[in-house]
């Protein structure tokens, strides 16, 4: 049977190289094994591993309902939001909410560092990049004009989520109109992936006045190449048939 006896073997494993699955079970130790203060005097252990492990970010919460981090760790989380590993700094603004929301930093302590947030949008991997995007769109941390900008983004796979995101701001339709070509280019993109969700956007964004269907029938070609390779193309082909963007059927027989 464990008991608080055994609290120094269990403390000692909070710093110790299995100090994930030690920390994993925070819960369990602070039942009857370990005190508070005991775990308050190894945060700095928890703090390391939210630089290492993506997975202890979900014990934040926790750690500050219970008092283990207070207002008094609000400089760690600075450096967390402005950490030169990018991969950190999108986990930190990603759970900048939890932080405002519970205390430890205040929402202009937060945006004082927003152009740490907004170097992630030209990070070194296209998936933070991506990450970085959608988080600012939802939480409100991209300037109108940053949007647009990113309508004509080098990375396609960025562009391709800034165009597929542009129909919910009502406002930058006419501006998004005069970017079309940006869109249209990804239409003919190398990457049948980024290609195939470009396509199954056109009617969407017809519909919104974005496009005509003459812009797009002049990349027609584009697509007939998908139908041969992507399943998924032909439910996008009776989409643009009833849009009247291709003509006549029979000519894919």
């Amino acid at each position: 049977v464990i008991t608080r006896e055994d609290s120094k073997f269990f403390l000692d494993l909070l710093s110790s190289p299995v100090k994930v699955d030690a920390w994993k079970h925070i819960y369990l130790l602070l039942t009857n094994i370990l005190t508070l203060n005991e775990v308050r005097e190894k945060k700095k252990d928890y703090f390391e591993l939210l630089e290492e492990n993506d997975y202890m970010w979900n014990f934040l919460e926790f750690m500050i309902r219970m008092g283990i981090i207070t207002k008094e760790d609000s400089k760690e989380f600075v450096k967390l939001l402005t950490s030169p590993n990018e991969m950190v700094r999108v986990r930190a603004w990603l759970f900048s909410c939890v932080l405002i929301r519970m205390g430890i930093l205040t929402a202009e302590e937060v945006m004082e560092k927003k152009e740490y947030f907004l170097s992630l949008l030209e990070a070194s991997d296209k998936g933070t990049r991506i990450m970085a995007f959608t988080l600012g769109v939802k939480r409100g941390l991209l300037s109108r004009d940053k949007i647009l900008e990113l309508l004509a983004s080098k990375d396609e796979k960025l562009r391709y989520e800034v165009w597929s995101s542009i129909r919910k701001f009502t406002d930058m339709l006419e501006e998004a109109k005069k970017r079309k070509e940006y869109f249209i280019q990804l239409l003919r993109s190398s990457d049948y992936s980024i290609r195939l969700r470009a396509w199954s956007n056109v009617v969407d964004l017809i519909n919104k006045g974005i496009l005509t269907t003459d812009d797009v029938r002049g990349e027609i070609e584009y697509f007939i190449q998908l139908l041969v390779s992507e399943k998924e193309a032909w439910d996008i082909l009776n989409e643009l048939v009833c849009k009247g963007v291709i003509a006549d059927v029979k000519e894919f027989i």
